[in-house]
């Protein structure tokens, strides 16, 4: 109770609110004086809206940064991005939509991995497995095809042939 009233805390939590006002106006601010080309600078924005805790604004320019990232080939950078999206999405209520879009960066989250750090790392078969889970979950989907060849190239390269071929 004396946390509550407590003239530095209070302050401290007025200051950490202003904060995340001031990123969300900037974010807005820069988003709409780019444009369409706010692709050019998806990695700023995503850091403003991650400040400011707008969770879809953040999942989506963190989503455009980590494609971009690839596009340098940074696959180290991508595989960074792509992780802090979907620390994010697993933050809010489990959806239907939520679950898909989770699917769609664990699935680019293991084939970046696989670039960056070799087809049998630990890393890679826990992204494809969490992709794998993810489309029992979320039905039909043409993430399925994706997951299970990681899942399948992994084991095989690791030299699990029966899982391999089960998969």
């Amino acid at each position: 109770l004396n946390a509550y009233y407590d003239p530095a805390l209070k302050e401290a939590r007025l200051a950490e609110l202003a904060r995340r006002r001031l990123h969300r106006r900037i974010g807005e601010s820069k988003e709409a004086a780019f444009g369409s080309r706010s692709a050019d600078i998806t990695a700023e924005l995503a850091v403003h809206f991650e400040v400011a805790r707008d969770g879809p604004r953040a999942v989506h320019y963190l989503g455009q940064a980590a494609q971009n990232a690839l596009r340098r080939s940074a696959g180290r950078e991508a595989a960074d991005l792509l992780t802090r999206a979907i620390e994010q999405l697993e933050t809010w209520p489990e959806t239907p939509e939520r679950a898909q879009q989770v699917l769609s960066l664990q699935v680019s989250l293991g084939a970046t991995l696989s670039m960056t750090q070799g087809y049998t790392a630990p890393e890679v078969k826990r992204a494809y497995d969490r992709a794998h889970a993810l489309c029992g979950q979320v039905g039909e989907s043409p993430h399925l095809f994706p997951a299970l060849f990681g899942l399948c190239r992994f084991e095989f390269l690791s030299g699990e042939l029966q899982t391999a071929r089960a998969l």
